[in-house]
């Protein structure tokens, strides 16, 4: 039975051997700590049933983690996203705001239309949004809302599309905060 510290020292490794995975696969004292799990899920050769079973196991930041990391395989980075997405309704705001900074492409998509206005601030910041996302948001419902049409017109990094701002203004619902350029 491998330490805690020895399970993710090997894990580190890319090239680790089939033969030492599987063992550590198969030590269930090693799968009892979360951070191997991770790791176990996260490597790329575990195999891939493997690893999407230890994708269930795992909580909504390590699943954020996996689903950013783009190391990671796409069918692992796919559950993931999957699974944060079916916890996405039992998580308080400040969790789902946590989320939002730091999930990858998969899970994003569902909260930039988050109504909460902390949600979306937090999407903003996140590495992987675009343009395109902030444009949806702006001519969906809450687009309507001026507190959130406010927050993209006024984040940093929010003048996506700007300094003419003529994304928004060309959205017929939307109520631009300031005057649009002509």
């Amino acid at each position: 039975m491998r330490t805690e510290g020895e399970c993710l020292r090997l894990l580190r490794r890319r090239d680790l051997p089939a033969e030492t995975l599987l063992e550590i696969l198969g030590d269930r004292g090693a799968r009892k700590f979360h951070a191997v799990r991770r790791a176990l899920a996260a490597h790329p050769r575990t195999p891939r049933g493997d690893a999407l079973s230890l994708v269930a196991t795992l909580f909504w930041r390590d699943l954020a983690w996996l689903s950013a990391d783009v190391r990671v395989h796409p069918a692992i980075r796919r559950a993931a996203d999957l699974d944060l997405l079916r916890r996405l309704p039992d998580m308080a705001v400040a969790e789902r705001v946590d989320l939002a900074r730091v999930v990858g492409r998969g899970a994003l998509l569902s909260l930039r239309l988050d109504p909460d206005a902390r949600v979306l601030a937090a999407v903003l910041e996140n590495r992987f949004v675009i343009e395109a996302d902030v444009i949806q948001v702006a001519a969906s419902a809450l687009g309507s809302r001026e507190d959130c049409l406010a927050l993209i017109a006024g984040h940093p990094a929010g003048g996506f599309a700007r300094p003419s701002g003529a994304p928004f203004c060309a959205i017929p619902s939307c109520r631009f905060p300031s005057p649009c350029p002509s």
